[in-house]
C-alpha cells in the first residue's frame, strides 16, 4: 500500500498463495539524510524480504514485521530531533525486544 507516493505497507504471500509477513511502515514529514540510498532507515534484518527499492521520501518512525506462520511482530519506533532546515540531528529507536538505538548525524558542506 503506499500513502502520499510512500510504501507504508506490504503483505507477503507465498507462491502456493499462503501469507507469509505484513509489514508496516510509518514517515515523519520531514527532510531524510540521504535521498535515494535504499534501505538506509531499515534494520538489516528486515532486507532479505524488502525489495531494493527507496520506500519513503521521509524518515521512518515505525516500523513492524509480523511473521504470519509464528504470529511473531518484530518492529521499532523512533523519535527525531531536526536542525532548522529539517534534517535529522538525532533518533533514537526502540525495538521490539528492548534494546534502544541512539543515532547521531553529521553534516558537512
Amino acid at each position: 500500500a503506499y500513502t502520499r507516493g510512500q510504501v507504508t505497507a506490504m503483505k507477503g504471500e507465498l507462491p502456493t498463495g499462503g501469507k507469509y509477513n505484513d509489514y508496516s511502515f510509518v514517515y515523519d514529514d520531514k527532510k531524510v539524510p540521504l535521498p535515494g540510498i535504499y534501505q538506509l532507515s531499515v534494520p538489516t534484518f528486515y532486507m532479505q524480504e524488502i525489495p531494493r527499492q527507496v520506500l519513503g521520501e521521509n524518515n521512518l518512525l515505525a516500523h513492524s514485521k509480523t511473521l504470519s506462520h509464528e504470529g511473531t511482530n518484530y518492529a521499532f519506533e523512533a523519535t527525531y530531533t531536526y536542525n532548522e532546515v529539517g534534517y535529522p540531528l538525532t533518533s533514537v529507536r526502540m525495538y521490539h525486544q528492548g534494546s534502544v538505538e541512539n543515532i547521531t548525524y553529521t553534516y558537512s558542506e
